[in-house]
């Protein structure tokens, strides 16, 4: 204890030497959250890179785990103590995660910059703007939403014009009503979220028997670990699923395009607008 309140002291003068000199462009930035992981990989010089956070190195939740493995980047648990010793002149994280850490860094004297959760591809723009601000990289971030309209554009002259009704079923019994990007998703795919017309806003649980009322023409599904089995997995197994689909599997979507926001959205707008063309 001794040990931390020692090394504390010692960031706080650090740190104040370090409010006085911040360059206009942070040079150590540390991502304590994985979706500013992600977006600060696809953003930054690897060489003003400090450190991300653990998540970023799973392969079931991380889209660039490959890339962080492969450049060695350093870290972090979310733990002040990591974060510290790597002087950092800019800390992201997401708006309601590591709330304590994130104010003792403060305290510190640090520069900490939160992200707010995101419900729609606006927010996702939002927040990529936001960083690439941040970063001293205007440009960059206008790039990335350019390219991301420019794709969106192209994936929407696919879609059918009459919508087919679905609904998104994942382990447990969840859904994902109103105000998701699944459901913002789905809609411009050519699918009727039938979850937010049963009044369920973000995400929330669906019974079997309303499930089953609700008559969707598909089911949407999105494993975290493929290959893994969990009581909560065995939602997604029961025989009355395919007689309600008539036998169609799911429209399987991988987890790591949907966890966090950017680029990679679309790849899951563009899986959903083919199996609404297959169907």
């Amino acid at each position: 204890m001794k040990g931390l309140f020692t090394l504390l002291a010692c960031a706080f003068a650090l740190s104040m030497s370090l409010a006085h000199a911040s360059p206009a462009k942070p040079q150590r930035v540390v991502s304590m959250n994985l979706c500013t992981d992600q977006l600060l990989m696809l953003l930054a010089d690897p060489e003003r890179i400090a450190s991300v956070s653990y998540l970023s190195t799973e392969p079931d939740s991380s889209f660039v785990a490959d890339k962080v493995l492969a450049a060695g980047y350093p870290l972090n648990h979310n733990r002040v103590e990591e974060i510290i010793p790597l002087q950092p002149d800019l800390i992201i994280t997401g708006q309601y995660l590591h709330l304590q850490e994130a104010q003792l860094l403060r305290t510190l004297g640090f520069r900490v910059e939160t992200f707010p959760v995101f419900n729609n591809l606006a927010d996702v723009k939002a927040n990529i703007q936001r960083l690439a601000d941040l970063l001293g990289e205007p440009q960059r971030g206008k790039d990335m939403i350019a390219a991301m309209d420019a794709r969106l554009d192209t994936l929407l002259q696919a879609v059918p014009k009459a919508p087919r009704p679905a609904l998104s079923y994942h382990a447990r019994g969840y859904t994902q009503g109103s105000n998701t990007l699944l459901h913002e998703l789905m809609q411009l795919a050519g699918w009727h979220n039938i979850a937010a017309d049963l009044g369920i806003q973000g995400y929330g649980p669906i019974d079997l028997e309303s499930l089953v009322l609700a008559g969707p023409h598909a089911l949407i599904v999105s494993h975290f670990a493929p290959g893994t089995r969990s009581l909560g997995q065995e939602y997604l197994s029961h025989p009355v699923l395919k007689q309600l689909t008539d036998g169609r599997p799911p429209i399987a979507l991988d987890a790591r395009l949907l966890i966090c926001g950017g680029p990679m959205n679309l790849i899951a707008l563009e899986k959903l607008i083919e199996a609404r063309n297959a169907d």
